[in-house]
Parts: structure tokens; C-alpha cells; sequence
């Protein structure tokens, strides 16, 4: 159809455009390295975030393969101009409990593990912590500051995905919008849509999309077997999706427009939310895919990560 072919072409120019930014990127690489390895942050008791270096760079943010969303684009050259620690996995339930000892993440009511139950089990210490706004997440960062006498914060815009993509330009770090993410990333598989759909005697007849022919038996895990990111880094795609510091502005990504602002400011302002989680099909997991809800909002499967910036 003729709209079929002006999405082809359309598809074909951001290509091309992607290559331009790929080629001027490569004419100048960052001679900065991973030299500094892992640290761990304290939190008290037994409790620690293990953090990641991640060296200062240059990529391409947005649409890398002419298939992403229209707040994807246009893509653009990004730089990182300083490096950064970064959390190797998702803020926990038990580390968000040393500064916030009342929070429960709750359970996932859509699915029961039996067929009258609650739900779906949330808030075990070494899952992540969901249920959480992104306000209550800079507070755990402005209070993990205090406590530390370091600078911690939540990721940019730019900084998440340039982790999450680790050095590649696919849709995911491991690969295409159609590889195998059983061993990689816990997305919405055939886990979730097998559960029982029971709620207290009434049964939910709503299915859940997802991926069938895949299965790593997880919902919200608490599993370090998948494997990490090109960089060490841990559930950037899938698990709990991540809020990050920056509000929801068109692109090309410009850091000094605003966007990265820590005040709070106007509540209903929205704010960008990233790598998608165990609810969510590959589509929505991928390293330029964008969400956004208001910073007062605690969703059910949005936490986040945290970078240290000193």
C-alpha cells in the first residue's frame, strides 16, 4: 500500500541518518576506560548497592533501527562528557527498606500463583522495589547523599540509555526486537500469561500479551543468572522498568534545555520512565524505547537505579 512504502522510505531515511551519527562518532572515540571496576556503596547492616563504572563516550540516542516510536526521533549524537557509577541491578526492596523501613512493594493482583490468592508476590528484600514515585526515588537518592557524603541521583535520559546500550546500536544490548531474551531479560513471557487468573472466586478473563514461545520462570525475580550488559550491568532491559531524572521532552535529547532538572516542581510534570519490565513484550523493553508518568505516580512495575556522579 502507498502508506506501507512511506513507512519503508521513512524507515530507510532514519537509517541512513543513523549511519551519518555512527560514522562521526567513530572518527572520535573516548580514550577513557573501565579501569575503575566495581564499588559497593554501604547502607548498614547487611545491606549494599554494587555499582558500576561507566567511562564518558559518545553515542547514538533514539532510533537506531527505523522501527522505534516517534518520540524516539530524530536520533542524535549524544556525548557523555564525565563517567559515572551506576547501580549494577534495580534498587531492592531490602535496600529501599534501610531509608524507607514502611515501603511495600505489594503483589501483582492480575496473575495468582493459586487460584484464590492475593497475587504475585512483589516484596520479597531482593526484589525490586516497585510501587515507588519519582519523587520518593530522589528523596532515597537525596537522603543516600546525606548518609554517604557522595552524589547520588537518579540516571539522565542520556546516561541510562548509554548504559543500557552498552557499546551496541540493536534494539536490545544482546540483540534484535526477535532474539531469544529467556537468558538476558525478564520480559512478559509465557510465565506471566500461565499463571492462574483467579481473583477471589471471579475469574479474570483479560489476557496478558506476551511472548509464548519463550520462558525463563520469572515474574519479578530476584535472579542474577541472566546474563549482564556488554558493561556488567544487570535487568537494564525488562524486571522493573526505571525512572530516570529527566522530564519527558521531544528529542533531538539536549541536556541544557531543562529536562534533567532535580527539583521537583510542578507534580503533574511528567517523567521519563525506562527499560520496561516483567509485564511488558520485547517492544517496550528495548534500549530507545520511552514512557513517562506524572513524578507523583507509584506504578506498579516502576523502580529505578541510581548513579553516583563524584
Amino acid at each position: 500500500s502507498q502508506q506501507s512504502r512511506e513507512l519503508a522510505v521513512s524507515a530507510a531515511d532514519r537509517l541512513r541518518h543513523v549511519e551519518v551519527l555512527i560514522a562521526s562518532i567513530n572518527q572520535r572515540r573516548s580514550s577513557e576506560s573501565f579501569s575503575r571496576g566495581n564499588a559497593r556503596l554501604n547502607l548498614g547492616g547487611e545491606q549494599q548497592i554494587e555499582l558500576v563504572w561507566v567511562p564518558a563516550g559518545r553515542f547514538v540516542m533514539g532510533d537506531t533501527d527505523g522501527a522505534g516510536a516517534e518520540d524516539e526521533w530524530p536520533a542524535s549524537v549524544v556525548e557523555i562528557p564525565q563517567g559515572f557509577w551506576i547501580s549494577r541491578g534495580e534498587i531492592t526492596n531490602g535496600q529501599f527498606r534501610t531509608l524507607f523501613p514502611d515501603h511495600s512493594s505489594g503483589v501483582f493482583t492480575k496473575r495468582q500463583v493459586e487460584l484464590d490468592g492475593p497475587g504475585v508476590q512483589l516484596d520479597d528484600p531482593r526484589q525490586p522495589v516497585v510501587r515507588v514515585s519519582w519523587q520518593e526515588a530522589m528523596e532515597f537518592c537525596r537522603k543516600l547523599s546525606a548518609a554517604t557524603g557522595r552524589t547520588v541521583s537518579l540516571p539522565t535520559e542520556a546516561q541510562w540509555e548509554y548504559s543500557a546500550r552498552a557499546g551496541t546500536r540493536s534494539a536490545f544490548s544482546f540483540g534484535s526486537l526477535n532474539a531469544d531474551f529467556s537468558s538476558h531479560a525478564n520480559m512478559a513471557d509465557r510465565s506471566i500469561a500461565c499463571l492462574y487468573s483467579g481473583t477471589a472466586g471471579v475469574a479474570n478473563m483479560q489476557p496478558i500479551p506476551a511472548v509464548m514461545h519463550v520462558d525463563d520462570l520469572a515474574i519479578a525475580t530476584t535472579h542474577t543468572t541472566y546474563q549482564p550488559n556488554p558493561w556488567g550491568l544487570l535487568h537494564m532491559h525488562g524486571n522493573a522498568a526505571e525512572w530516570t531524572r529527566s522530564l519527558w521532552r521531544p528529542y533531538p535529547y539536549d541536556e541544557h534545555d531543562g529536562r534533567n532538572e532535580r527539583m521537583v516542581g510542578d507534580a503533574s510534570a511528567m517523567r521519563v520512565v525506562r527499560g520496561g519490565s516483567f509485564y511488558d513484550r520485547p517492544q517496550r523493553c528495548r534500549s530507545a524505547y520511552r514512557l513517562a508518568y506524572p513524578s507523583w505516580q507509584a506504578v506498579h512495575n516502576v523502580g529505578f537505579r541510581i548513579v553516583v556522579e563524584d
